[in-house]
């Protein structure tokens, strides 16, 4: 018994999951990772009976808000180019000291 929950389970499943983050882009493949323990903590909850504390609901909160920020879209248009056109320009002024000389 102790091999087959070692190989099938474990093993096997993390060389699945393996395979298919590898064939996937790496920003899908972060927000699976991350919702991978909130899945985890449901299914313990829904198949063993488990229960979640507190503490434990405002982890699955924060990660939900979290995937939702870096799944938002970004700024596009004229107000990324105008930042980074400023930015530019700011960093291309010499720095002087504040004596003259």
């Amino acid at each position: 018994m102790g091999i087959y929950m070692w190989l099938v389970p474990m093993f096997l499943g993390y060389v699945c999951f393996g395979y298919g983050l590898a064939r996937i882009p790496a920003s899908t493949a972060t927000a699976i990772t991350l919702v991978e323990p909130v899945v985890a903590a449901g299914l313990a909850a829904l198949i063993v009976g488990e229960r979640l504390p507190g503490q434990g609901w405002a982890g699955v909160a924060l990660i939900f808000i979290c995937l939702v920020c870096i799944t938002l879209p970004r700024r596009t248009g004229s107000q990324s180019a105008d930042c980074a056109a400023s930015t530019r320009q700011r960093d291309s002024k010499p720095i002087t000291s504040g004596r003259q000389t």
